[in-house]
């Protein structure tokens, strides 16, 4: 999934019209993504700038709009990183459930 990029649209409005799709398209491979234990070992690449992750409390996680904070949160932090979305994780460990996602710059 490609992240729409805020500086190619002349208009806050048009940006929000292509962020939609990338929305959806994010909260299905969530949906359908397995909550794990630990994190997959591609956790560990994040100082070369291709992995990035968010973090909320797993009480609040679990709930729907827990769920869409934590989708949102993270497609709006990949906005300006002209990075391709390759994979995600979903961690839950320590009361904490964190958000992965495996980018590649393009």
């Amino acid at each position: 999934m490609l992240v729409p990029q805020r500086r190619l649209f002349s208009t806050r409005d048009d940006f929000q019209s292509a962020l939609h799709p990338a929305l959806a398209e994010l909260n299905a491979a969530y949906a359908s993504t397995p909550v794990k234990d630990v994190a997959p070992a591609w956790c560990a690449l994040g100082g070369n700038g291709t992995v990035f992750h968010v973090d909320l409390p797993t009480e609040m996680a679990r709930t729907e709009k827990g769920q869409f904070s934590l989708i949102r949160s993270l497609l709006l932090g990949l906005k300006d990183k002209r990075v391709q979305l390759e994979e995600i994780a979903r961690v839950e460990t320590n009361g904490m459930t964190s958000l992965w996602a495996k980018c590649r710059h393009g």
